[in-house]
């Protein structure tokens, strides 16, 4: 199980660092209805990140010694070759102008209720490629592990909870000071929106190595 866990680290590791889901959880919180949206986002954003791997992992079990399909490792090696050029094209972009620039609908933001706020979680780590294939890949190792039921959803509530935490600190931190913290997060909000070029391109270049390395250990059985 601890080896599992090592193994869908990375794949944590890059949904935590997706710097737009955090930056609107920030955008939420600091509205007045930021107590209520903020929780709201992390439930729909751990739902999101949780029902795709479970359903993966229920479907996969037991699949340990199946050698995958030659098209699977194939398509891994494909979509890793593109995630790779993802990473070099923002990282080209960090110095630029337009390497700043967030989504426009995060301007909206003001505006959500619960709902939206629920909804655009979901979105967010659910049907986004970049987030979703990183589930994907996490269910698919703890599914072809060889662990029993109950250490599998132990290992899958380990990967949920740190890919979640991007995510969950900013909310965390906003419930335990109220409106004390608001400055110290539009700080936060501040940097990752500089940055987010540079945090993007990480995680873009965890997911080519993971996707990569998986599809070429396929292929060589």
């Amino acid at each position: 199980m601890t080896e599992t866990i090592r193994e869908v680290l990375p794949y944590a590791v890059a949904l935590a660092l997706s710097p737009i889901p955090i930056v609107a959880v920030i955008l939420m919180l600091s509205t007045p209805r930021g107590r209520v949206n903020g929780p709201v986002f992390l439930l729909g954003w751990v739902l999101g990140a949780a029902v795709p791997a479970a359903v993966v992992v229920g479907l996969v079990d037991g699949g340990g010694d199946a050698e995958p399909p030659a098209a699977l490792a194939v398509a891994e090696i494909v979509f890793g070759a593109v995630f790779a050029v993802l990473a070099v094209q923002q990282w080209r972009q960090r110095s630029r102008p337009e390497g700043h620039q967030l989504p426009s609908w995060l301007a909206a933001v003001d505006d959500f209720g619960p709902r939206r706020a629920f909804v655009a979680a979901v979105v967010l780590s659910a049907v986004n490629p970049k987030n979703l294939a990183m589930s994907l890949s996490a269910a698919r190792a703890i599914a072809e592990a060889g662990l029993d039921a109950g250490q599998e959803l132990a290992t899958l509530a380990v990967f949920v909870v740190l890919a979640s935490l991007g995510a969950a600190v900013p909310v965390v931190v906003y419930l335990a000071g109220g409106d004390r913290v608001v400055a110290m997060l539009q700080r936060w909000k501040a940097w990752l929106s500089l940055h987010s070029a540079t945090a993007l391109a990480l995680v873009c270049v965890i997911i080519a190595v993971v996707l990569l390395r998986n599809g070429i250990s396929d292929l060589r059985g």
